[in-house]
């Protein structure tokens, strides 16, 4: 008789077989309920769920983020006005000392 050690990918697909979740999820519920047994990275966490998907065990889904902070519109004079003891610097080369918020130009790309 073969006996198989239990893996991280094996725990993995059990913790998915409870419910969907995110690569993070996953990677913090197998923390939470098995990092007695294994410390494993999350890029190991996420490398593995690729690894399965290739092997046609899971199937991925891009889902729409939620929350994602973003400046938005939010212009460089906007920026100054609500806070005004931190410079804003438009250019690719800010003081390197100093905190400050580096937009980047619309022409970077």
């Amino acid at each position: 008789m073969t006996t198989r050690s239990l893996s991280p990918e094996f725990a993995l697909l059990g913790l998915l077989e409870q419910r969907p979740a995110h690569g993070y999820e996953l990677h913090q519920r197998l923390y939470a309920e098995l990092g007695y047994l294994w410390h494993i990275s999350l890029s190991q966490a996420y490398n593995i769920l690729k690894r399965l998907e290739a092997q046609g065990f899971i199937q991925g889904a891009p889902q729409p983020q939620e929350n994602l902070p973003d400046l938005g519109d939010l212009s460089d004079s906007a920026l100054q006005a609500r806070y005004p003891d931190i410079p804003t610097y438009m250019g690719a080369n800010p003081p390197y000392m100093g905190l400050g918020i580096k937009r980047e130009s619309p022409n970077h790309y």
